[in-house]
C-alpha cells in the first residue's frame, strides 16, 4: 500500500554463536545483580577478601557484556549495510 513490504524475517547471519554467547553473559549479569540484591537485603557484613573477589567478578562480567553487546551491534549494522 505505502511502499514495498519488506521481509522482516531474520537473515542467516553467521554471528549466531556470538549472539548466543552475548545472551548467556547478559543472563549471568542479571544473576549477579540479583545476587547483589539478595546479599544486600540480608544486611550481614562479610569478610573484605570475598568482597574484592566479588567486585572483580562483577566488573569482568559487566566489561564482557558491554564488549559483546557492542560487537554484536557493530556486526549487525555492518551486515545491513553490506546488503
Amino acid at each position: 500500500m505505502f511502499g514495498s513490504r519488506r521481509d522482516h524475517r531474520r537473515p542467516d547471519i553467521p554471528n549466531r554463536p556470538l549472539e548466543q554467547l552475548t545472551g548467556f553473559v547478559l543472563g549471568l549479569v542479571l544473576l549477579a545483580i540479583g545476587w547483589i540484591l539478595v546479599a544486600a537485603s540480608q544486611g550481614e557484613s562479610r569478610p573484605s577478601a570475598n568482597e574484592a573477589i566479588e567486585v572483580a567478578i562483577i566488573l569482568a562480567l559487566l566489561t564482557a557484556a558491554l564488549g559483546l553487546v557492542s560487537l554484536v551491534a557493530l556486526l549487525h549494522t555492518r551486515a545491513k549495510r553490506d546488503r
